[in-house]
Formats: structure tokens, C-alpha cells, sequence
């Protein structure tokens, strides 16, 4: 885009455009210049910024475990499911104006989607905690819990294996491979550890 073209836009001179130019504003588009302008504090009362508006991440039916619960409008999966909806629609039309140059109708889609963006993260933490309740998600404290007691048996198993399996695997010389084992084991704990 031309400096006079985003001057036009903004309502303000071609010398303010220019001088947020040299201070390094690039001029490839309106959203670039605008977002530029927000995080550079480069803020006039006659211009009309576009504040940028993050799109939201698309939604797979894949991402609804049980597609009969969405006929439930209470469950948190349902409302999740819709909280997400809405807010693909709400960016949608946020872009609409966008392309536009409704810069009030833009300032309206831009507090409409931060509603939509809190209601699905509320829907979200929602869903999250019904998960819990349920047993389905489990809490950090008890997976390292449940992972460092199957290593524990691990461990266990492995340190045990050089006594056990000596005689047979060198019935002459059970000590000799006892200690090759022993080393063997060592070797392998600390390569899990390092792991």
C-alpha cells in the first residue's frame, strides 16, 4: 500500500504516515500498519487503528468424543461445541467489516468476539473439569505418581534379573555373569535416566 493510501484510511497527513514509515511501520498493508502502530504506542486522535484479531482454531467432528451428547443442550461438550461455533462466526463477520473499511462496525465485531472468545474459554474450562469428574483427565500430581510406580517395578525387575538369570545363562562361572548382567543393568538404568 501507498502512505497516502493508509493516510486516507486513518484520516490523518501523509508527513505522520511517513514519519511511522521511517520508524520502521511497514506499509504492506493496513492490518501490518495498524498492528504496528498498537504495539508501538504510535496513537493519534484522529486516526482510526485496526486492532488485529487472532482467527480461532478450527473445530473436526473428530474433536466430539460422543456426537449424541451435542443433542443435550446442558452438557459441557455441547456447550463447547457451540461456544466454538459462535466464535468462528463472530471472527467471520469480524473480517466482513474488516474488508469493508467499517472501522465503528469494527470496534462493534471486535468487543463481540472477545465476549465469544471468553465464552468458549469458559465453555472449554468447563468441559475440562466435567472431564475430571468423569476420570477421564487426571490431575499432573497423579500421572507422575501412576508413571514413577511402573518404573519403580521396572527397576525392580531389572535389578533382580543379574542374580536370577546367572546360573543359567553361564552355569560354569555364575559370578562372571552375574557381574556382565550387573553391568549390563547399570548401563541401562542410567541411559533411562539420561533419557
Amino acid at each position: 500500500m501507498s502512505i497516502g493510501a493508509i493516510a486516507q484510511a486513518w484520516g490523518c497527513s501523509r508527513q505522520a504516515v511517513s514519519k511511522w514509515a521511517k520508524k520502521g511501520m511497514p506499509t504492506s498493508s493496513i492490518e501490518a500498519a495498524s498492528s504496528w502502530r498498537l504495539g508501538h504506542g504510535q496513537r493519534s486522535a484522529r486516526v482510526k487503528l485496526l486492532p488485529t484479531v487472532t482467527a480461532p482454531e478450527p473445530v473436526l467432528l473428530d474433536d466430539v468424543a460422543d456426537p449424541s451428547v451435542l443433542l443435550d443442550v446442558e452438557s459441557p461438550e455441547a456447550v463447547r461445541a457451540r461456544a466454538r461455533k459462535m466464535e468462528r462466526a463472530v471472527y467471520a463477520g469480524y473480517q466482513r467489516r474488516l474488508q469493508a473499511d467499517d472501522f465503528e462496525g469494527i470496534m462493534a465485531a471486535i468487543r463481540n468476539y472477545n465476549a465469544a472468545a471468553k465464552g468458549r474459554a469458559d465453555a472449554e474450562v468447563a468441559f475440562i473439569n466435567q472431564q475430571k469428574e468423569r476420570g477421564a483427565l487426571v490431575d499432573r500430581a497423579s500421572a507422575i505418581n501412576s508413571q514413577n510406580r511402573k518404573l519403580a517395578a521396572i527397576k525392580d525387575h531389572l535389578t533382580a534379573l543379574p542374580e536370577a538369570m546367572a546360573k543359567r545363562c553361564n552355569p560354569v562361572d555364575p559370578d562372571l555373569a552375574s557381574m556382565v548382567l550387573s553391568e549390563w543393568v547399570e548401563k541401562t538404568l542410567r541411559a533411562a535416566v539420561e533419557a
